[in-house]
């Protein structure tokens, strides 16, 4: 690896860490709250609906700090892409066939992201919105939220699916030697990584527990990338060719 592509390999790494914290941020401004459905006397007669259960932590929060938490996502997904390549680059020593389907499974999902991510936004205005009519289109909103809803995870899945895969191709690579890291690191993956900020968060003191609590995956995302960044950091340099 000559100078040229070790810096490539740097500053990627550092807009993966970048983008990672940015959709990290946009998870505390969009579900970092304890709010219930039992807080809203509006909601009283649609407790038993799942949908309303679950998104009853967007409720407590203003349009403008949804609204940021779902853009500040958005607007990271070009850092997170450029972390992909720096996946792919560290991974392009056992040559294509280790290197080319994770890295094209990886963008297929992280392009899926800021849908995802931003979607949140708009099932959290429909559902605020209920307390502002009256019982018949109170009925309206709950059925467009809950079908909002249901695309919103069916895209969730278009990206979650791909992103395994390309994941679990990654650790394999890593595992056998196929790429820039060593071996251990396939012990450390992005999935590990996930599964562990995941519950790592829950033994946090508060605000932090309350505030983290859902970010796990963007969490993980961002561990891995530091540790993939300090690993990397010194690869070898080959010699310039002489000219």
């Amino acid at each position: 690896m000559d100078r040229h592509a070790l810096a490539w390999l740097r500053w990627s790494g550092i807009a993966g860490i970048a983008g990672s914290v940015g959709y990290a941020i946009g998870d505390v401004l969009l579900l970092g709250n304890s709010a219930t459905a039992a807080e809203f006397p509006h909601l009283a007669s649609h407790l038993d609906n799942l949908l309303v259960q679950r998104s009853a932590v967007f409720l407590a929060s203003s349009t403008e700090r949804l609204a940021a938490g779902a853009l500040v996502g958005v607007f990271s997904t070009p850092l997170y892409l450029a972390g992909i390549w720096h996946i792919f680059q560290a991974s392009t020593p056992g040559g294509p066939r280790w290197s080319v389907p994770p890295f094209l499974l990886l963008v297929i999902a992280i392009s899926t992201a800021p849908f995802v991510h931003g979607s949140f936004f708009y099932v959290a205005e429909i559902l605020k919105a209920i307390g502002q009519v009256d019982g018949p289109a109170q009925e309206t909103l709950i059925a467009l939220a809950t079908r909002t809803a249901l695309w919103l995870f069916i895209a969730y899945g278009g990206l979650a699916v791909p992103a395994l895969i390309g994941f679990a191709w990654l650790t394999i690579a890593i595992a056998r030697g196929k790429t820039l890291y060593a071996p251990w690191v396939a012990c450390a993956n992005p999935i590990v990584c996930m599964l562990a900020a995941s519950l790592v968060h829950r033994a946090l003191p508060q605000p932090f527990k309350l505030l983290l609590s859902g970010a796990g995956l963007s969490l993980g995302m961002l561990a891995f990338f530091a540790l993939s960044t300090a690993v990397l950091w010194n690869s070898p340099i080959s010699p310039s060719p002489e000219r």
